[in-house]
């Protein structure tokens, strides 16, 4: 709607992006540059903040960030003065293994600004919301109140499910379930993925799972649509993402089950996905 007021740097896809030779921390110096660069193109005093996801969501496909990412991209945020803003609508309340994603992968930096919906209503609700630090709440209280009488604002059933959802999560101890069966997903997948040519990444945290693929880009229906269509023929919801690599490139699977999976359900998962996959892999050497 306002197209001049965003401004993009590169996505932290250090698989795909990296130089020969680069070590994740310095990929993540690098990625630290190109925002300073680009603060300094636009002018520091025409930019309010930085925005990012802890872990991607529908747009690459759930690709953690390198190691010392965030504490890089923080150094130039706060020597700017600009505010640090984390999109958790998909990754957080619990999916990345952690009540908020940022605990998972940000490595001790925390956001100014913490957007968020999706899993707070568990799917039972949509509700969403936005958690803001003093950096936020001072000045604004400070300059006479902070305002609460938008329309749906603090919608009474909606915000008794959120709470329920998020005391479900606390007293049926879920983060401890969400850590290890997401952790035998991704351990199973990989080892039936180990030899596939056609297979990129297995990568995510919790039950926040991506599975990218290296095939052509030209096909018709794409790659990752086929699969999805596969899955669903075979019993399993997943989402595909395309043009993740550079917005024509890039083939992608999500894969994000419900926090209670069993270990047995988590296995049956990981069966009908690989069944799906070689199942167009097939299809598409045989073409």
């Amino acid at each position: 709607m306002i197209p001049d007021a965003y401004q993009h740097v590169t996505s932290p896809q250090y698989k795909r992006f990296a130089k020969p030779g680069e070590t994740e921390e310095e990929y993540s110096e690098r990625c630290a540059a190109e925002l300073e660069a680009k603060i300094q193109e636009l002018g520091p005093e025409n930019v309010a903040a930085f925005l990012a996801e802890p872990i991607s969501g529908s747009s690459i496909a759930c690709v953690p960030p390198p190691k010392g990412y965030f504490p890089a991209m923080k150094r130039v945020v706060d020597k700017y003065g600009l505010l640090f803003a984390m999109d958790e609508v998909m990754s957080g309340t619990g999916r990345s293994g952690t009540l908020y994603a940022w605990q998972a992968v940000s490595e001790g930096v925390k956001p100014d600004i913490v957007s968020m919906a999706k899993n707070l209503g568990g799917g039972y609700v949509t509700i969403a919301g936005v958690m803001v630090g003093p950096k936020i709440v001072d000045p604004i209280r400070a300059a006479g109140q902070w305002k609460n009488s938008h329309t749906y604002q603090n919608h009474p059933i909606n915000c008794a499910v959120a709470l329920a959802v998020l005391q479900k999560i606390e007293n049926q101890n879920l983060l401890e379930n969400v850590n290890a069966r997401g952790a035998q997903i991704q351990r199973e997948l990989k080892a039936a993925f180990k030899d596939d040519k056609y297979v990129f990444d297995v990568r995510g945290k919790g039950l926040f799972i991506g599975v990218e693929f290296e095939v052509p880009h030209d096909m018709s229906p794409r790659f990752a649509a086929r699969v999805k269509d596969k899955c669903f023929q075979n019993g399993l919801l997943t989402l595909a993402v395309i043009g993740g690599t550079d917005a024509t490139k890039g083939d992608a699977i999500m894969l994000a089950p419900a926090y209670i999976i069993t270990p047995e359900q988590s296995s049956e998962l990981v069966e009908i996905f690989v069944r799906s996959v070689k199942e167009c892999e097939a299809e598409l050497e045989n073409a």
